[in-house]
């Protein structure tokens, strides 16, 4: 019994240390959902008919700011995994005075995306 609970702890210390070499090599190749990015998009809007302002997002955060003039200036900033930065985009319709401003995620779901 005593040789069965120590060969069980040996294999479950070496699938942890498997793990963990597997997690560095990852990381070291920018393949880690460790590493992280920063999102940064900008977009000006012009806002001469503009009555309402509608702001979609289901991740990040998006700040209107107004600058001189008829215009707003839209801002996506995050983090998120350097692997997925080009899946975000920030994407501004405008029809019969409505504006509407929404982050659009392409891949929402990855498994083992290398």
């Amino acid at each position: 019994m005593k040789n069965r609970f120590r060969n069980l702890t040996r294999l479950a210390l070496l699938l942890i240390v498997i793990g963990v070499i597997g997690n560095v090599v990852l990381y070291m190749l920018g393949k880690s959902p460790f590493n992280l990015g920063e999102i940064s998009t900008e977009q000006n809007v012009r806002m001469d008919q503009t009555t309402n302002v509608l702001i979609h997002t289901e991740t990040g955060t998006v700040d209107v700011v107004p600058i001189k003039g008829h215009e707003i200036k839209a801002n996506l900033e995050g983090k998120t995994t350097k692997q997925s930065l080009k899946d975000y985009r920030l994407d501004i319709t405008q029809d019969q005075g409505q504006t509407r401003i929404e982050v659009v995620q392409y891949s929402k779901f990855r498994i083992f995306d290398i």
